[in-house]
């Protein structure tokens, strides 16, 4: 099975707004080489500073953003919630993957397992759309099918069992 990262439409979001700040940091930054050509050395420095600033603040938020996935692989589910450590459920302990729907309880796409406990994958949280009426975020429900799918397709492997 290939591996496949399984990503919110939040931290996608989070993904873009780090790089377009990114962009406005780089863009600060190189305004301040105006200032330092024309011999105004503290304002140029001031604005390549705040530029970098920006910059970095930029990267945290796009690996916030990158961070914020679940992956699947042949050996099962592992995620992390941006800031937190990585996670991991080798498919041998998921007895079934469980993705709730709007009036069900849960508030993420979770993982039941062997044993009887049930593990969120806390970056599938489950979201309204847009329009509230419509239901779900499609991006929730094909982040959980996803994870549905390849469960069903580790389960199909005869030796796997």
């Amino acid at each position: 099975m290939p591996a496949r990262t399984v990503r919110s439409s939040n931290s996608t979001i989070l993904m873009w707004i780090g790089a377009i700040i990114m962009l406005f940091g780089a863009f600060s930054g190189l305004y301040g080489l105006a200032p330092l050509t024309r011999g105004s050395i503290v304002a140029g420095l001031i604005f390549v500073l705040i530029g970098a600033l920006i910059a970095l603040v930029g990267v945290a938020i796009a690996m916030v953003g990158w961070r914020t996935s679940a992956r699947v692989d042949g050996q099962g589910v592992s995620w992390s919630s941006g800031l937190g450590s990585r996670t991991s459920v080798p498919w041998q302990q998921i007895a079934r993957v469980v993705v709730p729907g709007a009036a069900d309880p849960g508030s993420a796409v979770a993982l039941q397992l062997r044993d009887g406990r049930i593990v969120p994958v806390t970056p599938l949280r489950k979201m309204q759309s847009a329009d509230e009426s419509t239901g779900l975020s499609p991006w929730y429900l094909r982040a959980g099918a996803a994870l549905q799918e390849a469960h069903q397709q580790w389960l199909s492997q005869p030796h796997r069992h």
